[in-house]
């Protein structure tokens, strides 16, 4: 079992690699700037933020959003989307299994979520639920990857959908999507309920600015 899985993981590595210099891989642009996404959902009003620098330069991203939406009453959440479009000489999407778990904060419990909206092409996905926590305080993480018409929170699987788009499509763009909320007074059910309903609110929005 072990043998298989090292051979199917070396074989997407491998796939990858070829995909990232082959010469038909195109750049996708998105259908619109992400900065253009609305700032006003629902009850919720957003103000954009920016990482330092040098993250951008890490995270080798297209385009990105990283906006605070807030609302009277309830905890404020953070929706960030990296967009890629083209995954070649580097410029891939970084797990966030690597990235979320920086300056102290460790992973409680995680687990697959199923999100149903209209604007969805089987009209549901399947995000990942991540609690994090350091000290006394929490964050919940719901995130998932896009690839065209495509959704996964499986990094391997990812890249055999790249490998799979390169081949048939001529094209590897994707996006990462990921909210996030800090958890108040333990009250775990009511953040997961809160971020829930505001990813029902982004999703009908992103399908107008990433590409399809």
């Amino acid at each position: 079992m072990k043998l298989r899985l090292l051979i199917a993981c070396a074989l997407v590595v491998a796939a990858a690699a070829w995909v990232r210099v082959a010469p038909f891989s195109e750049a996708v642009e998105p259908l619109q700037p992400l900065v253009e996404f609305p700032h006003r959902l629902g009850g919720w009003e957003g103000r954009d933020h920016r990482f330092e620098d040098y993250v951008y330069e890490q995270l080798k991203v297209s385009d990105s959003l990283l906006r605070e939406f807030r609302r009277p009453g309830v905890a404020p959440i953070y929706l960030y989307v990296g967009y890629y479009a083209s995954q070649r000489e580097g410029m891939q999407i970084h797990s966030p299994k690597h990235c979320m778990p920086g300056g102290g904060w460790a992973p409680r419990w995680a687990r697959h979520v199923e999100i149903v909206d209209p604007a969805l092409p089987d009209g549901r996905l399947t995000a990942r639920e991540t609690l994090y926590g350091k000290g006394g305080e929490q964050t919940l993480f719901l995130y998932w990857y896009q690839m065209a018409r495509r959704f996964t929170t499986n990094e391997y699987l990812l890249k055999l959908y790249m490998i799979d788009h390169a081949i048939r499509y001529h094209r590897t763009d994707a996006a990462f999507v990921r909210l996030s909320i800090p958890v108040v007074g333990g009250d775990t059910k009511g953040a997961e309920a809160q971020l829930t309903a505001f990813a029902r609110l982004c999703i009908p929005e992103l399908v107008s600015f990433l590409p399809h």
